[in-house]
């Protein structure tokens, strides 16, 4: 029995073989996700320039590329089912009569809700917050609710309309069939209301949202729709889910384990029993279980800051090239290793560069203006973040039952996992697979073919 893992990301759409009996994941390929576009006033969209708030990309265009995938493994192997884990937050907009799509599917990059005053979710805190606080979410202009509030007011759709996330748009196209959606995906909107396991309808009056028509939301073991391919016999799919849960499933981390992630971008999150609410996000699991995360750690996005930094020196004042790959990190990190082995104070590194009033480097002097200081200062500070994180999601004080290192950043920078390590006094472990996504949707897998009673 093969099973097809297919996991939707915002760069790139990727695809590989599950093996529930055996317990592999194996054939994998990727392939470029669709580009954004820029609908300006109409709809198809058109190619954006850079400096569009716009983020949007073809739900059309990337279920071609999905059902292209499918067909390619359909040809070659027995494909039992089909799973799928998907970027979160944005939205589309289509009829409930007929399924034709009303808008493109506006992604979590999108910036139009984003403002002076912080922004459509400022506004919304403003009218209701009380009822914000059972979301589990600290509600930010990128989470679906703000985007679509923007995109009523400012484009004032006329007619019935449903709403749908990334994983549902994808299905409905390749199936035919409107499907739920799994909290895990519907708990990223900024309108899922945690204990009562559905949309929360008191917020949707307070915002003029009750005429949206809003799928239902499932969490369901059996297949969800099916899928024909254009040879051969037809595929359940299942319901799909929210890819930072399906990276946490695959990590390995059980109850009470916690899982830094350092990629583009930064998370820090704590696997729980039940809902626990505090000043971080709570974010539904599997098997009842519950995430305190945290989703503002300095990242990867921060560190190519940093880096392009050094090389808008090198091409512009010296007409070097730009290096790329292992090879170039290897030389930054050995340049931290260096300067942190001298032991002299390095400068204090607030990372935040993209966002508010953006970051600092404070404490310079003339022996620490070098690029070792600075990725060893920029180190530092992920560490110390990550430390931060920790006693942010358990105030208590609690040692973590296991911690493990997730993200490219990470997964290719000892030094850094090694400062982590020591500033939680306990070992940082790598999962035990690179691919933490497909071997979520395996262990998804072995549940829904029956191999265990537990998706952990």
């Amino acid at each position: 029995m093969l099973w097809l893992g297919i996991d939707a990301g915002s760069s790139f759409i990727k695809a590989a073989l599950l093996d529930p009996a055996s317990g592999a994941v194996r054939e994998g390929r990727s392939v470029p996700a669709p580009p954004f576009l820029d609908s300006g006033n109409s709809f198809p969209a058109r190619a954006p320039d850079s400096s569009s708030p716009r983020r949007e990309i073809s739900v059309d265009a990337l279920a071609e590329t999905v059902k292209a995938l499918i067909g390619l493994y359909a040809e070659k192997f027995p494909i039992e089912g089909i799973l799928f884990s998907v970027q979160m937050h944005g939205f589309e907009l289509y009829s409930p009569y007929d399924g034709r799509a009303l808008t493109n599917y506006v992604t979590w990059q999108d910036r139009r809700a984003f403002g002076s005053g912080g922004g459509r979710a400022a506004k919304i805190r403003e009218i209701a917050a009380g009822e914000l606080g059972r979301n589990g979410v600290i509600l930010n202009n990128s989470h679906s609710l703000s985007p679509l509030l923007h995109f009523l007011e400012e484009e004032k759709p006329s007619g019935p309309l449903a709403f749908a996330l990334l994983g549902d748009a994808v299905v409905r196209r390749l199936t035919g069939q409107r499907i739920p959606i799994h909290p895990t995906e519907a708990a990223s909107t900024g309108m899922y209301d945690l204990e009562g396991r559905d949309w929360n309808r008191r917020l949707l009056d307070i915002l003029s949202l009750e005429k949206i028509e809003f799928p239902p939301v499932a969490e369901k073991r059996e297949p969800a729709a099916y899928f024909r391919p254009e040879k051969g016999k037809e595929i359940p799919v299942y319901l799909p889910v929210g890819d930072h849960q399906a990276a946490i499933l695959g990590s390995g981390a059980g109850v009470g384990g916690m899982v830094i992630n350092i990629g583009t971008g930064g998370q820090i999150c704590w696997v729980d029993r039940g809902l626990g609410f505090g000043p971080y996000e709570t974010r539904p699991f599997f098997s009842g279980l519950s995430l305190r995360t945290l989703s503002d750690l300095p990242s990867g996005r921060s560190l190519s800051a940093l880096v392009d930094f050094f090389w808008d020196i090198g091409e512009n004042v010296f007409d070097l090239e730009r290096e790329a790959g292992r090879e170039f990190w290897e030389k930054i990190n050995i340049l931290a290793e260096k300067a942190l082995a001298a032991g002299g104070k390095l400068p204090a590194m607030d990372m935040n560069f993209f966002d508010g009033e953006g970051g600092a480097i404070r404490g310079i002097r003339a022996d620490t203006l070098g690029a070792g200081n600075l990725i060893a200062a920029a180190y530092t500070a992920m560490a110390d973040a990550a430390f931060d994180g920790y006693r942010r999601l358990e105030p208590g004080g609690g040692k973590p039952a296991s911690l493990i290192a997730a993200g490219g950043v990470l997964s290719r920078t000892p030094l850094l996992r090694e400062m982590i390590s020591r500033r939680f006094g306990m070992p940082l472990k790598t999962p035990p697979h690179t691919e933490e996504v497909m071997y979520g949707l395996l262990k998804l897998g072995r549940w829904h073919a029956g191999y265990t009673e537990d998706p952990l």
